[in-house]
């Protein structure tokens, strides 16, 4: 099938007949804490079909925004990233994602699937480096676990392997009883979530995340 083009000479309407197939931008956000094995992102995107998820993954590495990389280990097998070049388009999805919170539904009202990643992810692009612990945070989900940490002036959110973790600070439970910890919708002490290692620091870190998530989110 041949691709979809505007056929525009401008680099905006290049760039959408890249990125501008449905899915690419999703592949291309849940990518941004860091390289995912093809099952865990057809796991992130159900409805996307593999056959789909093969072709937007094809276009995306044909065009130098997504590279394979080799997994070593016991299980190996093959894990996709971004390049330096793809990147590149964090910003643009961040701002994507601010534009578009302000049209999200409240998450108590909400019957859109909820994932704890693009929670995160969000509450990163707020947060004042200043205002959080040196030390990093890990985020357990029901299936995935996350670090937060600064680099630079920024706060990222990366995944995290299953052996990072305490003395680090972390925090533990369903990925809805996170959100509603994180915020503001549950106390610290919230029964739902459990909070290992450096306790002061996570409460911290808490803390930060409630004053930073946009009005839409918090309580």
């Amino acid at each position: 099938m041949a691709k979809r083009t505007y056929q525009q000479y401008c680099g905006v309407a290049r760039a959408l007949d890249v990125l501008g197939e449905r899915w690419t931008l999703l592949i291309v956000r849940d990518l941004l804490p860091g390289p995912r094995r093809f099952g865990e992102l057809a796991g992130q995107l159900p409805g996307i079909g593999t056959d789909l998820l093969t072709d937007r993954l094809r276009t995306l590495q044909d065009h130098g925004l997504v590279e394979r990389h080799e997994l070593g280990g016991v299980g190996g097998g093959v894990a996709y990233g971004l390049t330096a070049e793809g990147e590149q388009l964090r910003p643009l999805v961040e701002e994507l994602g601010r534009v578009g919170l302000q049209w999200l539904d409240p998450p108590t009202e909400s019957s859109d699937r909820f994932d704890l990643g693009w929670a995160l992810g969000t509450a990163a692009q707020f947060l004042d480096p200043a205002a959080v612990p040196p030390t990093p945070l890990i985020v357990q989900g029901a299936t995935e676990r996350f670090l937060l940490k600064t680099v630079g002036d920024r706060v990222r959110v990366r995944y995290a392997g299953p052996g990072e973790g305490p003395p680090v600070p972390m925090i533990a439970g369903t990925d809805l009883g996170l959100l509603a910890l994180l915020s503001g919708h549950a106390p610290f002490a919230s029964s739902a979530v459990t909070v290992t290692g450096d306790r002061p620091a996570a409460r911290r870190w808490i803390a930060a995340i409630r004053r930073a998530l946009p009005a839409e989110l918090s309580a």
